[in-house]
């Protein structure tokens, strides 16, 4: 190869290198360009999700904030379940009937609004009471806790009027209290609460995540605690078990009990009474047939005597 070969060569291979290293220079500024737009939209990408996360704790804040103040706003309301529709029903002297069987003294002025809630086919419609007085609703629910009525074989409950919310948190709370992996749920002062253990604090749950997570090993056990059933004579029975829930046993025990002392008052329930104070007639005056729970059928024995 001639000199003037090699230099055409040399000359073409100089040419190459520039090419080559002009199209690297381009490349790595097209790259670090990508790359710095790629950090400025990761940058906002982080940015829009911190943003997103303050909106979304702030519209946690707001739905709890509007779910007291409709929890407050339903304060002074109750809801009776159980308690079936009839024709050309006055529903206020319905509930002062009921309330004169929970020896609870209601009388038409005690009442603010009432109307039934509606309802899926085949299921028996809540009645909504708003009440004019805190201690009356109060006795009222207890009543109902204690005696437990019954309209035609239809149990009957008087509960707070709760939001949806916290009818869901107490649906769950009450379950894992089932479970055993909380000590106690209930609902006091517009907010649900549970006991993780028995001698632990009391905690208020405004929210389903807050709610303990049911664990992957079955059987949760966890010390024995008590609970009381009434006795014919109105006392309270104690029935000792493990858990939250009654053995079998347990169970059996206190229907047995329950069922002979239904038995032994049933010749106490077959007419309404009169209550003072109350001129609206009995019970039976008006149709409605209850049916009472021990502990008033010995409060009512104890009476007639």
């Amino acid at each position: 190869m001639d000199e003037e070969s090699k230099s055409m060569l040399r000359h073409l291979v100089s040419e190459m290198k520039s090419l080559k290293e002009n199209e690297l220079k381009l490349i790595q500024e097209d790259v670090n360009t990508i790359k710095s737009e790629f950090n400025s939209i990761n940058g906002r990408v982080k940015e829009i999700s911190t943003e997103m996360l303050d909106l979304k704790n702030a519209n946690k804040l707001l739905e709890n904030k509007i779910d007291r103040l409709e929890q407050y706003g339903k304060k002074q309301n109750i809801i009776v379940n159980g308690l079936p529709v009839t024709e050309n029903e006055d529903l206020r002297e319905r509930i002062t009937q009921l309330a004169n069987e929970l020896d609870v003294e209601v009388f038409d002025r005690d009442i603010s609004a009432i109307h039934r809630l509606p309802a899926k086919e085949g299921r028996i419609p809540g009645i909504v009471v708003r009440l004019n007085n805190l201690d009356i609703k109060s006795q009222l629910i207890r009543g109902s806790r204690r005696e437990k009525l019954e309209w035609n074989g239809s149990k009957i409950f008087v509960d707070e009027h709760l939001t949806r919310k916290n009818a869901d948190i107490l649906i769950r709370a009450k379950g894992l209290a089932k479970k055993g992996i909380v000590w106690s749920a209930w609902y006091n002062n517009a907010k649900v609460w549970i006991r993780e253990t028995e001698e632990g604090q009391a905690k208020p749950i405004e929210d389903l995540e807050m709610l303990p997570e049911i664990p992957s090993v079955p059987n949760v056990q966890r010390s024995s605690r008590r609970v009381t059933q009434g006795s014919s004579k109105g006392e309270k029975r104690t029935i000792q078990f493990n858990g939250n829930r009654t053995t079998q046993n347990a169970r059996v025990e206190a229907a047995g009990i329950m069922n002979r002392t239904r038995e032994k008052t049933a010749n106490l329930i077959k007419g309404g009474r009169t209550k003072k104070g109350n001129n609206k007639g009995t019970l039976e005056d008006h149709g409605y047939r209850y049916t009472r729970s021990a502990s008033q059928q010995h409060r009512q024995a104890e009476s007639e005597k």
